[in-house]
């Protein structure tokens, strides 16, 4: 009997006007029908009388509302007196965070508003929204931002609550990672992050150190100094063909973004270690903020306080130990285990990115024609969660972490033709590097065949040599030497 943590439950998760709304008369007219069976399954006799109260304070309300979700038994027997469109709609909320009316009936096949219509004196028409009561069953809210002139619903369930309930459904069987025996057919296949980070971490590190890497009033890598680190560096890319520049210098940008919050006392020769020790167990998880990285082609991002970001980050990690080693998984698979294990990855709320957030282009928005299009709450997770969980997928990858398979998104207009860069991620691997990092294992084999940097000084001046193709070595000395041939630069006593 799951009574006192569902009245728990429904206390921290509905105000009493809510709860009247939602929950007070399908609790009622369930109890008055299925009363005899409730005993038996042990409910006190003290709490169904609550049905037959006149009037009820938030304490009462809380306790008659939470007798239909008990016990599995009643909660099915409750489920099966709900008429079909709304037991429809109440097993997809279960396993989804909030659904917008439109995705409702696009997926669902079910209609939960009816539109009434108002002719003004000017002849000028407006449009209300209305929730057909049947539909009050869930908490409720109106699409909200900036610009926004029609009124539409979002339906959704308490997250408390959808995990008191998830134990009463099956969950399938893609609610654990599968892994896969395939070689992807995508238009990208990025596999080399592994031996490009224990090539390039030195580098980069050295890079930021000489102050190269400009930074932000908040500490963020400046969009405008990523391409020359890329050249400079010859850091490898997923996009490398693109003739989009936030999409050719999107690997650079993702690792300059970890990079510039490493500590000098961080620093290791051992890449691996820093790699786990410096990075990821220290900074990711506790002085990270993935969120203005990733989501970096979002117009106001740049502008978010720390206070308005959720730290999220650790959980990422704990998902990403959790993955097979060597084995392709489906992102499909990987988005179907958050959702059947109520793992909710909101890094920002809703309120502050339908507020401050917008996409940049110019386009028809309600009834007037704008170049700001604001991220509505209905569009929340399309523009928001999943472009920040498959950003951080790249990311990882970034950082050897994963191999990622990965079509190209169309980001000629982003908003309209795709929501991010990350939007075609197909598939990905956990390396045996992520697999080190992530705590799985405290022995790691570097792969065979990797070249690092070599700087050597002559012993008979002041000079030191270098690969004459080794454009990385060059970027590092250019501060201090002044290049006399391909392969030799050259410097003084000061």
């Amino acid at each position: 009997m799951k009574l006192v943590a569902i009245t728990r439950v429904l206390e921290q998760s509905y105000n009493k006007i809510d709860l009247e709304n939602a929950l007070k008369t399908h609790s009622r007219i369930f109890i008055a029908n299925n009363y005899d069976f409730l005993v038996k399954e042990g409910v006190s006799r003290m709490e169904l009388e609550l049905s037959k109260a006149k009037s009820y304070t938030k304490e009462t309300l809380v306790r008659l509302c939470a007798v239909p979700f008990a016990n599995k038994a009643i909660f099915l027997k409750f489920r099966e007196s709900l008429i079909p469109n709304v037991r429809k709609v109440f097993d997809a909320l279960i396993w989804v965070d909030k659904m917008h009316q439109d995705e409702i009936k696009e997926r669902l096949g079910v209609q939960v508003y009816i539109e009434e219509q108002k002719t003004h004196w000017n002849n000028y028409v407006t449009t209300t929204v209305l929730l057909i009561k049947d539909f009050q069953l869930f908490a409720t809210n109106l699409n909200t931002g900036w610009y926004n002139t029609k009124s539409e619903h979002i339906l959704g369930l308490p997250l408390g609550l959808r995990r008191a309930l998830v134990d009463y459904y099956e969950r399938p069987t893609t609610s654990n990672f599968i892994p896969l025996e395939i070689t992807p057919t995508t238009t990208h296949i990025y596999t080399s992050g592994e031996k490009d980070i224990l090539t390039e971490l030195s580098l980069l590190i050295a890079y930021s150190g000489q102050g190269q890497i400009a930074v932000t009033g908040k500490g963020r890598p400046s969009l405008s100094t990523i391409g020359k680190m890329q050249k400079k560096l010859n850091l490898q890319e997923f996009f490398p063909n693109s003739k989009d520049k936030p999409m050719k210098n999107l690997r650079s940008m993702l690792l300059a973004g970890l990079v510039v919050v490493l500590t000098q006392r961080q620093v290791q020769i051992n890449v691996a270690a820093m790699l786990k020790e410096g990075f990821f167990q220290h900074n990711y998880p506790n002085r990270f903020e993935s969120l203005p990285i990733i989501l970096h082609y979002i117009k106001g991002v740049g502008y978010l306080e720390s206070s308005e970001i959720v730290p999220i980050e650790n959980t990422m990690m704990q998902i990403l130990k959790s993955m097979p080693v060597g084995k392709w998984v489906s992102y499909e698979n990987f988005d179907d285990y958050l959702r059947y294990n109520i793992i909710e990855i909101k890094p920002i709320s809703e309120q502050i990115v339908a507020n401050k957030l917008y996409f940049e282009y110019q386009d028809l928005d309600g009834r007037f024609y704008s170049d700001r299009h604001y991220i509505k709450t209905g569009s929340y997770r399309r523009a928001i969660v999943e472009p920040f969980i498959k950003g951080t997928m790249f990311m990882f990858a970034a950082f050897g972490l994963l191999d990622i398979a990965y079509d190209e998104a169309d980001t000629e207009i982003l908003g309209k033709s795709a929501f991010s860069p990350y939007d075609k991620l197909k598939y990905i691997r956990l390396t045996p590097l992520g697999f080190y990092v992530t705590g799985n294992t405290t022995i790691y084999v570097p792969p065979k065949g990797i070249n690092g940097t070599e700087i050597k000084l002559s012993e008979n001046s002041l000079t030191m040599l270098i690969e004459s193709n080794d454009d990385a070595s060059g970027a590092l000395l250019e501060p201090y030497a002044e290049r006399i041939s391909p392969s030799r630069y050259q410097t003084d006593f000061r």
